[in-house]
């Protein structure tokens, strides 16, 4: 049974790792600001796909989710290039999947760990296609 399914217009981005800083004897973490307004970004998204849809409360059961990535391709690609429909090269496509889970937790499920089935890809978004990530979470 489909719990969501919609598509994020954003650029899509890697978790990046934390950052740690020093002051004096304490040692403190903070998440990147690139990171944060991207999952800011998807959390927004998500939240408001939940409202519109009356998802008031996260499912508590194993999940399997989909995601597409539609990354931008460069300027600089030729013409054979262009012709390519996989992104193969970094961001990583865990690294991606875990910004996205990380930025819908608590809105869909409790936690990322009720995720038991995952599919996701990582392709080039084309002429006619702005970038983004398509997410489809179902019961399983």
């Amino acid at each position: 049974m489909l719990i969501a399914e919609f598509f994020i217009p954003v650029i899509p981005t890697a978790k990046g790792r934390p950052r740690f800083f020093r002051r004096g004897n304490f040692v403190g973490t903070y998440t990147p600001k690139k990171t944060a307004g991207y999952e800011q970004e998807i959390f927004v998204a998500a939240n408001r796909y939940a409202r519109e849809n009356h998802i008031s409360s996260c499912y508590e059961g194993p999940i399997a989710a989909e995601l597409v990535f539609y990354l931008p391709r460069p300027k600089s690609h030729n013409q054979k290039q262009r012709s390519r429909q996989w992104h193969i090269i970094k961001p990583d496509t865990d690294n991606l999947i875990k910004a996205v889970y990380d930025a819908i937790n608590g809105i869909f499920f409790k936690d990322d760990s009720q995720v038991c089935s995952e599919k996701a890809i990582k392709i080039y978004a084309t002429d006619t296609q702005s970038p983004g990530v398509f997410l489809r979470l179902e019961k399983l």
